[in-house]
């Protein structure tokens, strides 16, 4: 068999649907014509027929290309050939001589007699046409065949864009651990990264992060407003996207503190969801009626939920003394500030002007305590300071300042400390299941901890759940009729923003039939060589494999080797035209059995 013979073998080998046979049968009339199939042996040696050929280019989505390969003999059949970037090993057939193998409208062929140059034109450019391009020249003006193969690579730059399953807005409650995801297409792949705005730290201590899903654990008040997700490939083109963090908390409240006037007090309150403020005179909520007072509410900042109230007294100094208190609720909780003036001292009296923020430690850890107040002409002014180590459960609850002289209570700030428990996975949860197809399968997590864990499940490597979508919430996973596509792994994560959330795989199996699949259902080898074919297998229970030749069971030799691991068949051969067959079966009697042609042939 010629070189050229083989040549045409090899490409026939490749050709997997009803398109690219059509192709090869093309080609192979082709061959005849120039009558590549000599008598006798012919070598097939590698030449430089090829004198110039395109360099390596870079285009964008929808331009166009054209490769120029120029030879030394006007005689050479010229072929192009595509080589995609992920399957190097099948490359596609675009054209042989004048003949254009590829029914697509957007290739061309084209050629100049003086300088023996052929071209390939592609318009309307695609993400799909990067890849290696190869221009094969073979020279029939000699009884030998060479054969001269040059590489040129296309690659299609695509604009940068971020895809729709990137998250855009998010709410989560405050000690909740959240995770903002950002995905972006183009060519070449782009790069993403995070940013804040204003360029502020991120939660996790630097200004940017680079990388599709940044963590939060355990968010604050704090990590509340705009993220930026950028993506961008070489830096020449670059996409953007703003996503918008809302931390729901409980209110927090600065004040009252005394305005610039007499009769003047200024509360400021942050809290989401919307929060409601009050104010109270001796516990008493305020007639916003009264034309002697005025109560006026400004949005400071709505990304930051900042809001500043204002009482104005309107009445005589000696009618101002009392005990007022800004009271702001949302759904989620309330808090209080106090403030107490006296008759003529209504910008003299101390004031709590600050405290610490609400604390949320876990168990073992911390807690700080401080208060602050205004300085005073007729008071002093403390300063309290105080820690609790090594905290325990106990140890959560209200803590309050009070602030008090001989005349009574002046003023009061509370903060709320909050002790975490870090979640666990308790041992009664499922750790492995196996079942049949459409049985009713329960994977249970069960977990303990505080604040109560949330519980949530995954599939590996983010696999669509058989309840639909990514993420299912729960502590129970209900799976109404397993299906031999849900076996896998399963992981529960319960976290309640205390250190880092507590992880509990689970392994299901399905029973089901062998289903095999063979790479290359009819294989050539030529006479006295060996070969390997490989036959894999899916099934569960781990099936028993046998391999047959007419019916009768091969079993290991000088001729033949089974290799179970990698499912493939060693073969020795020096007989003339056999087949192999290969069969599975697992212990409840199911068997599959799939032929592989095996042909040799004897070179002539």
């Amino acid at each position: 068999m010629s070189g050229a013979r083989h040549e045409f073998d090899f490409l026939m080998n490749r050709c997997v649907t009803p398109r690219d046979k059509m192709k090869a049968e093309v080609l192979e009339k082709l061959v005849n014509i120039y009558g590549w199939i000599q008598g006798g042996l012919v070598s097939a040696l590698r030449g430089s027929d090829i004198t110039n050929i395109s360099q390596e280019q870079t285009k964008a989505v929808g331009s166009s290309a054209t490769l120029e390969c120029s030879t030394a003999n006007a005689e050479s059949l010229v072929m192009w050939l595509k080589y995609d970037t992920n399957h190097f090993s099948n490359p596609i057939i675009i054209s042989a001589g004048t003949a254009l193998l590829v029914p697509d409208y957007r290739y061309s062929l084209g050629n100049s007699i003086e300088n023996n140059t052929f071209m390939l034109k592609i318009s309307d450019l695609r993400v799909s046409d990067t890849g290696t391009y190869k221009c094969r020249a073979t020279n029939f003006s000699t009884n030998n065949t060479f054969t001269a193969d040059v590489n040129m690579t296309v690659m299609v730059r695509e604009p940068v864009y971020i895809l729709d399953n990137s998250t855009s807005s998010i709410v989560v409650r405050q000690r909740e651990s959240v995770q903002l995801e950002c995905y972006a297409g183009g060519y070449p792949p782009p790069r993403v990264y995070w940013r804040r705005e204003n360029r502020t730290l991120l939660p996790t201590g630097e200004r940017i992060f680079r990388g599709n899903i940044l963590t939060i654990q355990s968010v604050t008040r704090f990590d509340r407003g705009r993220y930026y997700c950028l993506a961008d490939n070489d830096g020449n083109m670059t996409a953007r996207r703003t996503v918008t963090l809302k931390v729901m908390f409980p209110p927090n409240v600065e004040g009252p503190t005394p305005g610039s006037k007499n009769g003047t007090l200024v509360c400021h309150v942050e809290g989401f969801p919307k929060t409601t403020i009050t104010w109270l005179k001796e516990g008493e909520p305020l007639n916003y009626s009264n034309p002697s007072l005025s109560i006026s509410n400004y949005l400071l900042n709505e990304e930051e939920d900042v809001i500043v109230s204002v009482l104005q007294l309107r009445t005589n100094e000696s009618l101002l003394h009392g005990r007022y208190t800004c009271s702001a609720t949302n759904s989620l909780g309330s808090k209080d500030q106090v403030i107490l003036i006296e008759t003529g001292s209504a910008n003299m009296n101390p004031t709590i002007v600050k405290i610490s923020d609400d604390q949320i430690e876990n168990v073992g850890g911390t807690l700080k305590l401080e208060c602050t107040t205004r300085d005073s002409e007729e008071y002093p002014s403390p300063h309290v300071f105080g820690q609790i180590r090594n905290l325990q459960l106990s140890d959560a609850g209200t803590y309050r300042c009070l602030i008090s002289i001989a005349k009574g209570v002046m003023s009061t700030a509370d903060l709320i400390a909050t002790v975490r428990e870090p979640a666990y996975i308790l041992d009664n949860s499922t750790s492995s299941v196996v079942a049949r197809q459409g049985d009713l399968v329960l994977l249970e997590c069960h977990s303990r901890g505080t604040p109560p864990p949330r519980v949530h499940w995954r599939k590996e490597n983010k696999s669509t759940l058989p309840t639909g979508g990514h993420i299912y919430w729960g502590s129970v996973l209900n799976i109404s009729s397993i299906r031999t596509e849900d076996r896998g792994l399963y992981s529960c994560t319960a976290e309640n923003g205390a250190e880092v959330p507590a992880h509990w795989r689970v392994s299901v199996h399905v029973h089901f039939a062998p289903i095999l699949a063979v790479s290359q259902p009819q294989v050539r080898q030529a006479l006295n060589h060996s070969m390997d074919m490989e036959c894999r297998v899916q099934a569960y229970p781990a099936p028993v494999i046998t391999w047959t030749k007419d019916g009768v069971e091969l079993s290991d030799s000088q001729q033949h080797s089974h290799q179970l691991d990698s499912h493939c068949f060693h073969v020795l051969e020096k007989r003339k035209q056999d087949s192999v067959m290969g069969e599975a079966y697992t212990d409840h009697g199911t068997n599959t059995t799939v032929p592989i042609a095996w042909t040799k042939r004897s070179q002539v």
